[in-house]
């Protein structure tokens, strides 16, 4: 900024919008590329068996929903779905209410493996220890999925073989009551939305949040699966 006489805080307010205006419009003319390539890769023939792995502590208020969720995806889905729910020292209901609702699935099936209270990313390798599909879905526990997720998402892993890892469009749990409701559901429409679709287009994302994303196992053995002893376990 002060390189081009804009050293004051004023001259910097002024050029965050124009940096912000930049960054979208070459975001919108990443779209347009992508649009004028080809549609995305519809409902694959293919319904090759997957893995979820979920990392759960103390998440008795939400656990059923996002199994219920999976179990209803993994019908739309017609493949094999495991889930495996690692339970990281719960000292709440959650393994007992995960196993039931497991017990209950029409479409997955399931099994709750026992962790050490020891943090999420080893709760998360510890479940990746356990998956022998070729595709592996990491879900957070208090989060629910599309009743298409797993169709879609397969599509692109499927499509092209360099793809080695595939997120989602998050959004905060409706219904959007508060202004702050609304414009937290605006900035992640915006950032997964939009933003992240422009930046796949050159193979820039910079983050696929772990709420939602799927991936190769042998590419995440690979690297030797998540990284631990540092704060945030994001893919």
């Amino acid at each position: 900024y002060r390189m081009i006489g804009f050293g004051t805080v004023l001259g910097s307010i002024i050029l965050i919008p124009v940096q912000l205006a930049v960054i979208d419009l070459l975001a919108v003319f990443l779209i347009l590329i992508r649009r004028v390539g080809g549609r995305p890769p519809g409902a694959p023939a293919a319904r090759p068996p997957v893995n979820v792995i979920i990392p759960a502590y103390n998440e008795s208020v939400c656990i059923e929903r996002q199994l219920r969720s999976v179990d209803r995806a993994a019908g739309r889905y017609g493949g094999p779905v495991h889930v495996i729910m690692c339970d990281d020292g719960s000292t709440d209901d959650t393994k007992d209410l995960a196993e039931a609702a497991m017990a209950s699935f029409s479409h997955a099936t399931g099994v709750v493996i026992e962790g050490t209270h020891a943090g999420k990313s080893k709760a998360l390798n510890l479940a990746l220890m356990s998956c022998t599909a070729d595709f592996v879905y990491r879900l957070d526990a208090d989060c629910a999925i599309d009743q298409d997720a797993f169709v879609y998402s397969m599509a692109q892993l499927l499509a092209d073989p360099r793809v080695g890892l595939v997120g989602a469009l998050h959004m905060p749990k409706e219904p959007y009551t508060t202004w702050i409701d609304r414009m937290r559901a605006f900035e992640l429409f915006y950032s997964f939305g939009f933003l992240r679709v422009a930046q796949s287009q050159v193979d820039s994302v910079p983050c696929v949040p772990g709420s939602f994303c799927a991936f190769r196992r042998a590419a995440a053995l690979a690297v030797g699966g998540f990284v631990t002893g540092m704060y945030g376990e994001d893919t």
